[in-house]
């Protein structure tokens, strides 16, 4: 033990050593009850944490607060660092100090106040745990990033669909031919109902794959976390997939297809991501647990989303918009860890992570625009394109189906949901069968609701109170639509077994890609339902949002359903 003290009405400073390095703990009063005894600890040196960036480090030193409390009130730590020139000196505009927090329970990362001219190193915390000062090089893990992401060569391709692919399907022999070989490759495969593509990458990079006719787009083998949230993300800004780094990926086409263009394009936003989650790893704050903390948080999740489509392309490179986008992930993931306070796991997980993306951010401007340089450099395959053909079909694309100005009829006795295509077909898709990019908590779907006196099955409830400000629309479904669907179908009313509310009106609102008003109707709880029919030719994003207030009865949208070419989001 290094030292201890009894928490009084002033609280308790407690001042020794860590290996050489003089410590002192202040905790200020209320810091928890009087009596309840604070400890310094030794650490041993195997008990130390690792990270790749990491150029020095000081002798860890464990802080405890009676039988593993944690402080009622944050606690200060103060290293004096005069004796150690050798850890000191390493601090630089590009090598930043940084205390790694760590034990068993815990992981996370604080950036501390350093006072160059006293050489006193200064944290504050308001969780306990073992704390060790390092020199992370922030500089040259983010450099290193960005040439890992986008100047990693292209690696050997063992397919024997490098040059083109060739399938007997009946009489017709079907032949898909690249652009470019050698890169990527595409197989074609017959799935007995149509025609596949499968793609096996060899590149580094992420590839934005689109088709004309629209194809069903798969990820092939598992991904890791940070591919995992690329390809979510992706999901929510457009309208194809997304090939990963060395990955596969298979393109379905409707039945009939003989003809068809598949473009591959490189994805800037994904890069960008890449960027960032591959320098975050070498400060220990990214990994697979990224993926749990953005998606266990909506704050965070959907705060990415919106960061995520506005980001640049790679032939426009620029240093502002990198430290945007590097402060656009740092504020998601502030915003998540603050929600997320109550789950330890996930705060520490959103923190750490926010913590070293600041750390980038305050790099010097040259450094960042280095970084963003190597992104313009970039001199790949940027696009890539394959043309599917056969001897004895015509170059033109089947017709794809297009919906009736009549849906298809609901049968309001019975509980079954209406008739519904799997996701590679024309026809009518309903709100479960699809992923949503976002929601709202008052949102619940899909149960069978009666409006007046008829049953809607596979229907969608709003029942939570909204208000005018930004975050109280807590009754909404976002989706993305990606210009697949060309009709929504719906009934709105108000839910006949509201338990004794009636009050006011409820609002019903269908917003067309974000900002598009296409309909606005206020119903009453003994008013029939209003059937709405909706044109959606073109749209990328479709928002139901529904209002009440407290006393208000239930919000039911009924029966929801799109009428799409494929379903442009299925639900995994």
């Amino acid at each position: 033990m290094i030292a201890s003290g009894a928490v009084g009405d002033t609280g308790v400073q407690l001042t020794g050593r860590t290996g050489e390095i003089p410590v002192t703990a202040t905790a200020p009063a209320g810091v928890a009850d009087a009596g309840t005894q604070m400890k310094l600890l030794s650490v041993g040196a195997s008990s130390q944490t690792q990270v790749p960036a990491m150029v020095a480090s000081a002798t860890p030193v464990m802080v405890t607060l009676g039988s593993n409390e944690q402080p009622k009130t944050p606690i200060v730590l103060n290293f004096d660092l005069s004796d150690q020139p050798q850890l000191y000196e390493k601090f630089t505009d590009t090598v930043r100090p940084v205390v790694l927090v760590n034990d068993e329970h815990t992981s996370d990362l604080l950036q501390p106040e350093w006072n160059p001219v006293s050489k006193v190193l200064t944290v504050t915390t308001d969780h306990l745990s073992t704390f060790t000062i390092i020199a992370a090089d922030v500089g040259n893990s983010l450099t290193d990033a960005a040439t890992q992401v986008w100047k990693t060569p292209a690696g050997g391709l063992d397919s024997p669909c490098e040059d083109k692919s060739e399938l007997k399907v009946g009489s017709e022999t079907v032949t898909l031919t690249p652009s470019t070989s050698g890169v990527i490759a595409a197989c074609l495969r017959d799935t007995d109902t149509g025609i596949a593509v499968d793609f096996t990458s060899g590149s580094a990079q992420y590839y934005q794959v689109s088709a004309d006719p629209v194809g069903q787009f798969t990820n092939g083998q598992p991904l890791a976390g940070s591919e995992q949230l690329a390809v979510a993300l992706h999901g929510s800004a457009a309208g194809s997939g997304l090939l990963t780094p060395k990955g596969k990926g298979t393109v379905e086409f409707p039945p009939g297809t003989r003809s068809a263009q598949i473009r591959l394009d490189i994805d800037p936003a994904a890069l960008q991501l890449a960027t960032i989650l591959t320098g975050l790893d070498m400060l220990g704050a990214g990994g697979d647990s990224l993926l749990y903390g953005f998606q266990s948080t909506k704050a965070s999740y959907d705060c990415l989303i919106t960061a995520y489509q506005s980001w640049t392309q790679p032939d426009d490179p620029s240093v502002a918009e990198f430290t945007e986008a590097l402060g656009e992930i740092g504020q998601c993931g502030f915003a998540g860890a603050e929600v997320a306070a109550g789950n330890r796991d996930t705060h520490q997980i959103l923190h750490r992570m926010s913590v070293a993306t600041s750390l980038f951010t305050s790099l010097p401007a040259q450094l960042l625009a280095n970084i963003a340089g190597i992104a313009g450099e970039f001199n790949g395959d940027n696009h890539l394109e394959f043309v599917l053909s056969s001897t004895a079909g015509s170059h033109n694309p089947p017709p794809i189906v297009t919906s009736s100005s009549n849906p298809p009829s609901i049968d309001a006795s019975s509980s079954s949901p209406p008739s519904t295509s799997t996701a590679a077909e024309p026809g009518w898709y309903t709100l479960d069968e699809m992923e949503w990019l976002s929601w709202g908590n008052g949102s619940d779907c899909c149960s069978t609701q009666t409006i007046t006196t008829t049953a809607y099955p596979e229907s969608m409830t709003g029942y939570y109170q909204t208000g005018p400000n930004p975050g109280d629309d807590n009754n909404h479904v976002n989706l993305f639509l990606g210009g697949k669907c060309d009709q929504l179908d719906v009934f709105v009313g108000q839910s006949a077994e509201s338990p004794g509310n009636t009050g006011n009106p409820g609002r019903f609102r269908v917003f067309l890609d974000d900002t598009r008003l296409a309909a606005d109707h206020s119903i009453a709880i003994n008013q029939d339902a209003i059937h709405l029919a909706i044109d959606l030719t073109g749209v990328s994003r479709l928002k139901l949002q529904d209002d009440r207030h407290a006393a208000d009865a239930i919000n039911v949208w009924g029966t929801p359903r799109l009428h799409c070419t494929t379903n442009p989001h299925p639900r995994r």
